[in-house]
């Protein structure tokens, strides 16, 4: 693994390359050099294999995929090769990852009429909102809020908007799953994405960590309260057992940050 790992990093990210390509699943993928997914990539074969293998079961042909959080797409790739006729839309407001993942798309040909790329940052309003962005290697951890990851960082203004107007946009399609990434903010983004969820009951795989929410002030038990009022159950990605109390989460937030949301 440490061999294949190098020699991905030789050819694909070589010493003094600002700007690199790698080949994953049939698509360059545009990346700035020692980006932290695409470095995990070469280390893991693909990126986040068994989250993959997860949603690519809950998928038919014909559904859609919203990657909310989608950085330079490795979430996206894998679903539109795996699942035939997938529709996927991926989010993503960073400047720092933004202008890669637009080149990428336009360079997926095998996906091209699958595959959408909306530079807005979602969350419970629309409009502009302040964004905090790291180097381009960490674009990963940017988000809405300074989490007070990986030091200072820098404030852009991005466009913001809500779940619901997006897919209202959109034509409002049968959503079936739906993979949340977004440094804290993801409860803001269910609170702007009421009529969707209610109407198509989408399967959610999210983050919840402790810093990140702290950041919004949020609370770590409201992910559990959210689901109770929203009539979904909460369980723990790695081990698919329910959540059963707030004081319950808080104790798995000790050992994981990986949740998925269940349509009741």
């Amino acid at each position: 693994m440490k061999l294949r790992y190098a020699i991905k990093r030789l050819l694909y990210s070589p010493p003094g390359k600002q700007d690199c390509v790698f080949p994953y699943f049939g698509t360059p993928v545009n990346f700035p050099t020692g980006a932290h997914v695409v470095l995990r990539a070469f280390e893991e074969g693909i990126f986040q294999e068994a989250l993959v293998q997860r949603i690519c079961h809950l998928m038919k042909a014909g559904a859609w995929y919203f990657d909310i959080g989608a950085n330079l797409g490795l979430m996206s790739l894998p679903i539109l090769h795996f699942v035939p006729g997938s529709q996927v839309v991926a989010f993503e407001p960073s400047p720092n990852a933004l202008p890669y993942l637009q080149r990428t798309r336009q360079e997926a040909v095998l996906y091209q009429d699958r595959w959408q790329v909306v530079g807005k940052a979602l969350g419970a309003d629309v409009g502009t909102a302040d964004f905090f962005t790291a180097g381009g290697e960490n674009s990963a951890f940017d988000g809405l809020k300074d989490t007070g990851r990986l030091g200072v960082k820098k404030t852009v203004q991005v466009e913001a908007s809500t779940l619901d107007a997006e897919w209202t946009a959109l034509g409002k399609p049968p959503v079936a799953v739906i993979k949340m990434d977004v440094e804290g903010g993801e409860l803001a983004v269910l609170q702007g994405a009421v009529i969707c969820l209610a109407t198509c009951r989408p399967v959610i795989f999210c983050e919840w960590n402790a810093t990140n929410v702290a950041a919004y002030q949020c609370a770590e038990d409201q992910l559990f309260r959210w689901a109770q009022t929203a009539r979904y159950l909460l369980c723990n990605l790695s081990t698919m057992l329910p959540i059963l109390t707030p004081e319950h989460l808080r104790l798995v937030m000790r050992d994981t940050e990986e949740f998925v949301l269940l349509p009741q």
